[in-house]
């Protein structure tokens, strides 16, 4: 009953307090009310979304609030600093770019990083090209991070310190080579990987049970 209470309809969106909970409506390009700091979870899943600004003020996103829209580009601006697991799940997405004062976030050629460039948060799954080169500075890939995404060939460097649970789930891959440096490996990191066949990594490296789950692959451990 109080959610009733609390709860407005400003067609065609849901709005709980300054939290947008939900939208309904036919527009491939709608206008976020003023006045929302927060995007709830599913907000706009499998909404056919093609292009939304989010405006400054908003300082949340939550889990798979634009999954599966039809959104190509993305922009972040300062305020935001939470963004949900799953919240730009998009097939079709190509960039993500990030204003310069944001505190939390950081857009390198359209792949979001923390701030610090330490952490690899979200490789964009329509991105074009096969190869990336991650860069040296970084030490954790997100968990999802590179999940469903073109993604054939990846340079892992030295000094990676943790490969997050999905990060490469669902891509083309078909070998890795994973230096010393990298102590754990999350669950399903690699799992899915249907052309998966070689992976070279350290004895010493954590691995999920489930990190290369159906993946035809075969370890390869350094001496």
């Amino acid at each position: 009953m109080q959610k009733a209470i609390d709860a407005c309809t400003k067609e065609p969106f849901i709005i709980e307090g300054e939290i947008l909970v939900k939208y309904s409506g036919e527009e491939d390009a709608p206008v976020i009310p003023k006045g929302i700091s927060e995007i709830g979870k599913d907000a706009f899943y499998g909404v056919k979304l093609r292009s939304l600004v989010i405006p400054e003020g908003l300082t949340r996103i939550g889990e798979y609030a634009f999954a599966h829209t039809k959104l190509t580009t993305v922009h972040i601006p300062a305020s935001l600093i939470s963004i949900g697991e799953g919240a730009f799940a998009i097939k079709n997405l190509k960039a993500i770019t990030v204003s310069k004062e944001n505190p939390c976030f950081t857009g390198v050629e359209g792949i979001l990083f923390d701030k610090s460039l330490q952490t690899l948060l979200m490789y964009p799954r329509g991105k074009e090209g096969d190869h990336y080169k991650i860069p040296s500075v970084v030490r954790l890939i997100g968990d999802n991070a590179f999940a469903e995404t073109q993604i054939s060939s990846v340079n892992i460097p030295r000094g990676l310190g943790l490969i997050g649970n999905y990060a490469f789930t669902h891509t083309n891959l078909s070998s890795v080579s994973i230096p010393s440096s990298v102590s754990k490996i999350g669950t399903h990191a690699f799992a899915f990987c249907k052309q998966l066949i070689k992976v070279e990594l350290s004895r010493i490296c954590k691995v999920h049970r489930e990190a290369f789950i159906a993946s035809p692959v075969q370890l390869r451990y350094r001496d």
